[in-house]
């Protein structure tokens, strides 16, 4: 019954097996004496299918035109792409009741509910095609061209994730307008009330190119923080007064450099005119807060 001899995955339930081809997907109940194609819905029927994860009694597989689902041991599959830019599939896998999608262009995406909805999980990875996806324990590994291995704890699921842009004064060179390099910050989660607490912290490399720096906090609740960035040689500085609302699970995005009114205080410096851009004060050698002779 098999009309493709190139198999990229199989996968078991209960009795059943599934083999992903490169003429879709087909189905064994008597362990691959007989097998019967089983794509009806996958688009373009039958793609090429390059993974199958499987949890409980929901079988997912991975095309290069998204993620699709059945719940029916194949006789029918449904699309479940919400959230995922990239639908490239090639790897998936199971990890509790979390399931993750590897893509060809460096992407993870993880759903919670069984595919109704996705989101992001790629913090720290390149943009190499992702060949393999491995959960172990707490911890989930992607193999990638080029790359090597690289690994991440689930448990980041539940964090609150923020892309941080910020130019530090003292390496930022107008032509050609980035950083003269990559450095690493501390940013802080704050309570909004006296006395200000740190909650949680994290540290990331702020980008030369980008501004940009992808910061996990693991151990806050949602709530309303405010977000303070901490360099080894600059003013501490703190995003506008109030606070903002983070969600755990979810990724937001704050911009440091966008006008002067994004810090508390207004502590931050124009370092150009095209494009607007203010950086955090740098030269606070001793870390006391003030950037004086002691510095020097």
């Amino acid at each position: 019954g098999l009309t493709s001899s190139v198999f990229y995955d199989l996968a078991v339930s209960g009795t059943n097996l599934f083999a992903a081809t490169t003429k879709g997907v087909f189905l064994s109940t008597n362990n691959g004496t007989n097998w019967t194609a089983v794509n009806s819905g996958i688009l373009f029927n039958p793609p090429p299918v390059y993974s199958i994860a499987v949890s409980g009694t929901n079988i997912f597989i991975g095309t290069h035109y998204g993620v699709f689902l059945s719940s029916n041991n194949g006789s029918n599959w449904t699309e479940v792409n919400s959230g995922i830019s990239d639908l490239y599939i090639n790897s998936l896998v199971v990890s509790g009741t979390n399931i993750f999608a590897g893509t060809s262009y460096g992407n993870v995406f993880y759903t919670v509910n069984n595919g109704t909805n996705w989101n992001s999980f790629s913090t720290g990875l390149p943009p190499n095609y992702i060949r393999s996806l491995f959960a172990s324990g707490t911890n989930l590994f992607a193999g990638t061209d080029n790359k090597a291995a690289w690994i991440r704890s689930v448990s980041a699921i539940n964090a609150i994730t923020i892309s941080i842009k910020s130019v530090i004064q003292g390496f930022y060179n107008p032509f050609p307008n980035r950083m003269n390099r990559s450095d690493t910050v501390r940013a802080y989660l704050r309570n909004v009330s006296f006395p200000y607490n740190i909650v949680d912290s994290s540290i990331a490399n702020i980008d030369s190119a980008t501004y940009n720096g992808n910061f996990a906090f693991s151990n806050a609740l949602s709530g309303t923080y405010y977000i303070v960035l901490k360099h080894r040689n600059s003013i501490e500085t703190w995003s506008k007064s109030g606070g903002e609302i983070l969600n755990a699970g979810t990724s937001s995005s704050y911009d440091f450099t966008s006008d002067s009114s994004q810090t508390y205080g207004k502590n931050v410096i124009r370092v150009s005119n095209t494009p607007v851009l203010y950086a955090i004060y740098n030269g606070d050698v001793n870390q006391d807060m003030i950037i004086d002779a002691s510095d020097v």
